[in-house]
C-alpha cells in the first residue's frame, strides 16, 4: 500500500509541474529493464528487473545534465524458492553528453543516493528485513533525440556494499532540450 501511495504522489508531482518543466527545460524520462546480480549478491539471486522515474534538466552548453531518479526492482534467489529481494531507493547524479546533442550519441552517468535492499521469505519469515545504504552508479548510454522525446538505452553498474548488479536498461526522456 505504502509503495502504491509513493508512486501515485510521485506521478501527481510530475503532472502538476509538468507546465513548469517545460519552460525551464526539464524533462521526465522513465526506463526499465533487467538487472544481472553480481559479486556476493550474484551467488543467490537470480536475473531480476528494475523501473525508475525521474526528472533531468540540461546545465549549460557543454554537455552536462543533472537528474534525480527513483526506482524500483526485484530479484528472486536461485537458493529458496519463495525468497527474493526488493531494492528501492533514489539517486542524484549527472550525465554528460558527447558530441552534438541534436544526432543520435553517446552520453556517460554518474549518480549517488540510498539504496534499500528489503529480503522477503516464504520459507524463513524470522530472517526477513530491509537494509538502507550508501549507493553508487556509473553507466553509459546511447539516445536517440526526437521531436519531443529521446528514446535512449543504458548500461549501469549499481553498488551499495554487497548488493551489485549491472542494469540494462531502455527508457524516453520526454522534454528537457
Amino acid at each position: 500500500m505504502t509503495r502504491r501511495l509513493a508512486t501515485g504522489a510521485c506521478v501527481l508531482f510530475l503532472f502538476a509541474v509538468s507546465p513548469t518543466m517545460a519552460s525551464a527545460q526539464v524533462g521526465v524520462f522513465f526506463g526499465a529493464g533487467p538487472t544481472f546480480p553480481i559479486q556476493d549478491y550474484g551467488d543467490y539471486a537470480k536475473t531480476g528487473y528494475v523501473g525508475s522515474v525521474g526528472i533531468w534538466t540540461p546545465v549549460g552548453t557543454q554537455g552536462l545534465g543533472l537528474f534525480g531518479e527513483g526506482f524500483y526492482g526485484s530479484n528472486s534467489h536461485s537458493d529458496v524458492d519463495g525468497d527474493k529481494t526488493n531494492v528501492y531507493g533514489g539517486y542524484g547524479g549527472a550525465t554528460y553528453r558527447m558530441g552534438d546533442p541534436t544526432v543520435p550519441g553517446i552520453f556517460l552517468i554518474g549518480k549517488a543516493g540510498l539504496l534499500v535492499h528489503s529480503y522477503k521469505s516464504d520459507d524463513f519469515p524470522e530472517h526477513e528485513g530491509s537494509d538502507t545504504q550508501f549507493s553508487y552508479g556509473i553507466g553509459a548510454g546511447f539516445t536517440l533525440p526526437l521531436e519531443g522525446a529521446a528514446p535512449f538505452a543504458t548500461a549501469q553498474y549499481i553498488g551499495s556494499g554487497d548488493t551489485q548488479f549491472i542494469v540494462v536498461a531502455v527508457g524516453v526522456t520526454i522534454g528537457g532540450r
